[in-house]
């Protein structure tokens, strides 16, 4: 076997991997918009929460 075909070979197998990391670690537009979508609802579920927490605490010290 010649050095040409295999060198040709060699190539192709580093940029389709290449190609891999690529694909796998980089997200799309697509997925970085759904991933920004629910890093929101997530912060807006938890600052309800911490909202209801305190009208609850408040009322409780107004009470005693």
């Amino acid at each position: 076997m010649s050095k040409r075909p295999l060198m040709v070979l060699i190539v192709l197998v580093l940029i389709s991997i290449a190609a891999w990391v690529v694909w796998y670690f980089y997200p799309t537009p697509v997925q970085q918009a759904l991933y920004e979508t629910e890093s929101m609802q997530l912060v807006k579920e938890r600052t309800a929460e911490a909202f209801v927490e305190h009208m609850v605490n408040s009322r409780e010290q107004s009470n005693v």
